[in-house]
Order: C-alpha cells, then sequence, then structure tokens
C-alpha cells in the first residue's frame, strides 16, 4: 500500500455521508479527474488504534484552502456511510494500492514539462526495476 495522506479532519455531510479531509502537496499537480483516477475505487483507512477499513470511494473533490494560497490543496475523499466520522481521529491514514513511484507521472498530461532524466525513466521503470531485482 502507499499512503495517501494523513487525515486532517472528518465531517459527516447528511446526504453523502462522511468526508475524510488531508493534503498530499505532491498531487496538487493533479487535476480533479485526474485525482479521482489515481485514487481509485477504494482506499484502505488505519485508524490511530490501529484499526483498519477498506472503502468504497463515492466522490473526491480537491479544496484551496483560504487561510493561505501557499498551503497544499486539501483532498476531500467521500466514503458514504460505511465508517462514523466520530470514529475517525486526525492523524488516521489514508492508504491507496501501491502504484509504481513514476506512474503519477502519466496523470500529468501534455501540459507538464518532464526533463529528458525523468521521461527516461518512466520510459524504462520497468528495465530498472529487473535491474534491482537482479543485484538483491
Amino acid at each position: 500500500m502507499e499512503k495517501l495522506m494523513e487525515v486532517l479532519k472528518a465531517h459527516n455531510i447528511n446526504k453523502h455521508g462522511v468526508v475524510l479531509l488531508g493534503q498530499n502537496e505532491d498531487l496538487d499537480i493533479l487535476s480533479k479527474d485526474k485525482l479521482k483516477q489515481y485514487i481509485g475505487d477504494s482506499i484502505t483507512l488505519r485508524l490511530t488504534n490501529g484499526d483498519e477499513y477498506i472503502l468504497e470511494v463515492a466522490g473526491i473533490d480537491r479544496i484551496y484552502p483560504c487561510f493561505s494560497p501557499e498551503s497544499p490543496l486539501i483532498i476531500g475523499i467521500c466514503v458514504g456511510n460505511a465508517i462514523d466520522s466520530v470514529s475517525v481521529e486526525k492523524g488516521a491514514v489514508v492508504y491507496i494500492p501501491k502504484n509504481n513511484p513514476f506512474e503519477y507521472l502519466q496523470f500529468l498530461g501534455e501540459d507538464s514539462a518532464m526533463d529528458e532524466l525523468t521521461k527516461y525513466i518512466f520510459d524504462n521503470y520497468n528495465y530498472f526495476l529487473t535491474i534491482q531485482e537482479n543485484m538483491a
């Protein structure tokens, strides 16, 4: 699993259920649609007491913090009524299935300028994995 974010707050919204709020500034460059695609259909939520839940994602949004334009965007993940917001304390962690470290680059689209080295590594990622496995 790959850590997506720590939960800053969990809100219960009447018609939609629980929304988990957190930040991951590495993903600020992704559009809302690409963020949805990156996160996928389910997450794993690990509570501060160690309990884990696999939850279906009902919706995702990006929120611009009003307190500081330099602050990372806030990611809101709606998980419906599968869990009660009261049981989700600050510091709970949201995980997604393990992704290839360069996989997020495919979500950047043509507007992003990848330097030549990054593009080379991205294009040859499986080759580098093979080398690493042979060295172990």
